[in-house]
């Protein structure tokens, strides 16, 4: 059985991780025009399929699991959108804060922060600050193999990481799980 558990961490970004929390934003901007273009009853993988050699154009050299977080932001936020009339098209429909999702392809943990990979061969680094000795010990689990880390939530001062464990629910005891939980 796989068990998630998703830590709030307090983070200090470098320049290259706020760029790419800038950069993320234009692309789900273009995603959301891109999708406003077509009709809703498109599937998301026509959506993407649709636009992904272009956004390739678009933002060379970007890691491309960029494209398919932005694009799937995107192609949620266009759908959850319900206009008073439907031909009214959602022309302010955009991010109302800066956040980056970060696919769990695209990041590491290291050193007690994350690297995620943005443009030719370029790292950001986020350097996370637990603020518990239970986010501490999490981590240490991580860097040990323990733990997998899921999808990234990254915004200015913030990262929402969710971390991802199989799990024998017939062994009686899973003494990493206890060590969080005391």
């Amino acid at each position: 059985m796989r068990i998630s558990l998703a830590e709030l961490f307090p983070c200090k970004l470098d320049s290259e991780a706020e760029r790419l929390i800038e950069e993320f934003g234009r692309m789900v901007e273009w995603w959301i025009k891109k999708a406003q273009e077509l009709p809703r009853t498109l599937s998301y993988q026509e959506f993407r399929k649709r636009f992904y050699r272009e956004w390739k154009e678009e933002w060379m050299d970007w890691n491309t699991q960029h494209a398919h977080t932005s694009s799937m932001l995107a192609y949620s936020l266009t759908r959850a959108y319900k206009p008073p009339s439907m031909r009214e098209k959602p022309e302010k429909l955009k991010l109302r804060m800066p956040i980056a999702l970060i696919h769990y392809w695209a990041v590491r943990l290291e050193d007690g922060g994350l690297t995620i990979p943005t443009k030719n061969g370029r790292e950001a680094y986020v350097k996370l600050e637990p603020r518990s000795r239970h986010q501490q010990k999490l981590l240490s689990q991580t860097e040990k193999g323990l733990w997998k880390i899921g999808q990234v939530t990254l915004t200015p001062k913030w990262a929402i990481i969710s971390f991802v464990r199989e799990v024998n629910l017939t062994e009686e005891r899973h003494p990493e799980i206890e060590e969080l939980l005391t």
